[in-house]
């Protein structure tokens, strides 16, 4: 069974009909996602890259640390409105660093 947690997303809502937990932040999802992986559950993960990068420290301090797979994930990168634009440019370099290759990007159409 794939439990999905997340943050609604206009671009992400085709790909994600039966959501388990609309979760009210993206640290709180991926911290759903870490205790259902440790249960030998494989949830899925589901963000824009905005709350992606929110939660870099969960990353860092929980996911990297303690050796927990990372979750297969549905990332919704945006470019607009201006305040996406940074945003929308380091996200995949920061996946990269991360060696993370569960994440299924979907790209904003400019």
């Amino acid at each position: 069974m794939n439990l999905k947690f997340g943050i609604p997303d206009t671009q992400l809502k085709d790909r994600i009909k039966d959501v388990d937990i609309n979760c009210t932040s993206e640290e709180e999802a991926l911290g759903i996602c870490a205790g259902c992986i440790l249960c030998g559950e494989e949830p899925i993960f589901y963000t824009q890259n905005s709350g992606f990068l929110r939660c870099l420290d969960i990353i860092t301090s929980l996911f990297i640390p303690y050796d927990i797979p990372f979750p297969h994930t549905l990332l919704s990168i945006r470019h607009q409105p201006k305040h996406h634009e940074t945003c929308g440019k380091v996200t995949k370099k920061i996946i990269d660093l991360l060696g993370y290759y569960r994440i299924e990007i979907i790209e904003e159409k400019c």
